[in-house]
């Protein structure tokens, strides 16, 4: 069962060890990913990309609003993936997300 998040423009997630950004959220479907150590990775609402090995991420907009953006992803339950908060979230991050 993919997990799903619904995330603004620059709000940073974390997925396994890996920290990425929404960079841009294009009107067609389309969202740039910035990937900390990757650089930019477009994901739309037509297929899924694996931007972190073992983990398939789309996205969807949310009606009419620029703001947000849907990621969905697929992966195995031994990856954590949530919202980063540096303050809150270094160590679960470094020691793999879970």
């Amino acid at each position: 069962m993919p997990l799903v998040l619904s995330v603004a423009e620059n709000e940073p997630i974390y997925v396994g060890k890996d920290i990425m950004q929404v960079h841009e959220i294009h009107g067609d479907g389309r969202v740039t990913l910035l990937v900390l150590g990757i650089g930019m990775v477009q994901v739309g609402d037509k297929h899924a990309v694996e931007v972190v090995p073992g983990v398939m991420i789309s996205a969807g907009l949310l009606g009419n609003n620029a703001k947000l953006v849907r990621l969905i992803f697929n992966a195995p339950r031994s990856i954590g993936i949530g919202r980063y908060d540096p303050l809150l979230d270094d160590e679960k991050v470094h020691a793999g997300g879970a």
